[in-house]
C-alpha cells in the first residue's frame, strides 16, 4: 500500500513537470525573414536584430536572411542598420517577419557649395564640412573664425581673448613652418586674411578640409578652404530686421595668491634657509616685517567686460530684383582696468541681384 502511494505521488510530479515545461517552451518562439533594401528590394548583409528591451539580438547572413528565438510572442524587433532608418517591429505570434528598410538621406542630399557650384554631399569624396547658421548665431562673437570653434572636427581655433584679436584656425593641423592659416572665400572671392564681419550677415559656410575638395583653389588652398555665402535679398515686400545682444565677461579663473602672514611665512622659511634671523609673523617692529601687501592686485587689475552687438537690415524686391542692406555696430571692453583694449567696429553691406533672362548681374558692397 505503501509503495503504491510513492508511485502515485512520482507520477503526480511527472506530470506537474511534463505541464510546466510545456508551458515554458509554449513561451519560446522561433522567428525567421529577411531584411531589404526598399528601393532595391536587395538583402541587406549585416543587419542588426535585437529584442527591444533585451540583450538577445542576430545579425543578417550575406543575403540578408535572419533567425532568432524570441523569448514571448508579444515582444518587438528592432531592425538597425547604418544609412538606414530604424524600424521597430512587434512580433505578435508570427514565426516570420519580413522587413524592408528606407534609406536615411537627409545628410546625403544636403547641398555643399564648392568652388565650382554647389553639389549634393552623396556627390563628395573629399572632406567637407557644413557648419549650421543657427549653432553661429548662438555665439556671442565678432568674427567669424571665433564662432567655428567646436563646430566640426579638424578645425583648431586659438584665441588670444583680447577684444578685436584675430585667432589663429588651423585646419587638419600645422602643414607648413609658414602660413598656416585656411583661405577665406566670401560670395565667390577669395579674401586676404581673415573674415572681419558679423556672424549675422551668414547665410551658411563650408569647410573644405583636404586636397581633394580644395583643389580648384591651388596653392592658395593647402591649409584649408572657408566658403562663406552671406545672406542676399528675397522677393517680397520690405522686410525690416534687427538683431541685438548685450552681455558681460570675467576672467573665469584666477591665481590664488597668499595674503600678508601666509607671505610672512614663506619669507621667514626663505630667511632660515640662508641663515638669517628670522622676524616674526606679528612683530611689527622688526626690519624684516612685511607689511603693506593685503592688496589683491588681481582684484584691481581685472575688472568686467561688456560686450554688445547690433544688426539692423532691410531686404526685398520682385522676382527680377532683389537687394540687401545691412548696418552693423560692435561694442567690446576688455577685462583689464585702464584705457584699453577694447574694440569697436562699424559695418555696413549692400547687395543687389538682378536676372535678365538666363544672366543673373548682382554685386555686394563691404
Amino acid at each position: 500500500m505503501k509503495n503504491n502511494r510513492m508511485v502515485l505521488h512520482a507520477a503526480r510530479v511527472l506530470i506537474l513537470l511534463w505541464c510546466t515545461a510545456g508551458i515554458s517552451y509554449s513561451q519560446q518562439l522561433t522567428v525567421t525573414g529577411k531584411v531589404t533594401d526598399a528601393s532595391s528590394g536587395t538583402g541587406i548583409p549585416g543587419t542588426n536584430i535585437t529584442v527591444q528591451g533585451t540583450t538577445t539580438g542576430t545579425i543578417t547572413d550575406a543575403g540578408g536572411n535572419y533567425t532568432l528565438d524570441v523569448p514571448s510572442g508579444d515582444a518587438e524587433l528592432v531592425f538597425s542598420f547604418v544609412g538606414y532608418v530604424k524600424q521597430v517591429v512587434p512580433v505578435q505570434g508570427r514565426n516570420r517577419i519580413d522587413v524592408q528598410l528606407e534609406e536615411e538621406m537627409i545628410a546625403l542630399d544636403e547641398l555643399v557649395v564648392v568652388g565650382y557650384g554647389t553639389q549634393r554631399k552623396s556627390d563628395l569624396t573629399g572632406a567637407v564640412a557644413v557648419v549650421e547658421t543657427e549653432d553661429i548665431e548662438r555665439v556671442a562673437t565678432n568674427d567669424i573664425s571665433r564662432a567655428l570653434q567646436g563646430q566640426t572636427t579638424g578645425v583648431q581655433v586659438h584665441g588670444s581673448g583680447e577684444p578685436g584679436a584675430n585667432p589663429i584656425i588651423k585646419i587638419r593641423g600645422v602643414s607648413s613652418f609658414r602660413n598656416n592659416g585656411p583661405l577665406y572665400v566670401i560670395d565667390g572671392v577669395p579674401v586676404v586674411g581673415t573674415a572681419d564681419f558679423t556672424t549675422a550677415e551668414i547665410e551658411s559656410i563650408q569647410v573644405l578640409k583636404d586636397a581633394s575638395a580644395s583643389a580648384i583653389y591651388g596653392s592658395r588652398g593647402a591649409n584649408g578652404v572657408i566658403i562663406i555665402t552671406t545672406k542676399r535679398g528675397q522677393p517680397g515686400s520690405v522686410k525690416v530686421t534687427y538683431d541685438g545682444y548685450f552681455g558681460v565677461q570675467n576672467v573665469a579663473r584666477r591665481m590664488e595668491v597668499t595674503n600678508r602672514e601666509q607671505f610672512q611665512e614663506m619669507n621667514n622659511l626663505a630667511r632660515m634657509n640662508d641663515r638669517s634671523w628670522p622676524a616674526p609673523a606679528n612683530d611689527s617692529t622688526s626690519p624684516f616685517f612685511v607689511d603693506s601687501i593685503d592688496t589683491d592686485w588681481q582684484e584691481e587689475a581685472f575688472r568686467t567686460g561688456f560686450i554688445n552687438e547690433h544688426t539692423l537690415s532691410i531686404s526685398g524686391g520682385s522676382e527680377q530684383s532683389t537687394y540687401n542692406v545691412m548696418m552693423n555696430y560692435f561694442d567690446q571692453t576688455g577685462t583689464i582696468e585702464g584705457p584699453g583694449p577694447a574694440y569697436k567696429r562699424y559695418a555696413f553691406r549692400v547687395n543687389s541681384d538682378t536676372q535678365k533672362g538666363r544672366f543673373k548681374f548682382g554685386e555686394s558692397m563691404y
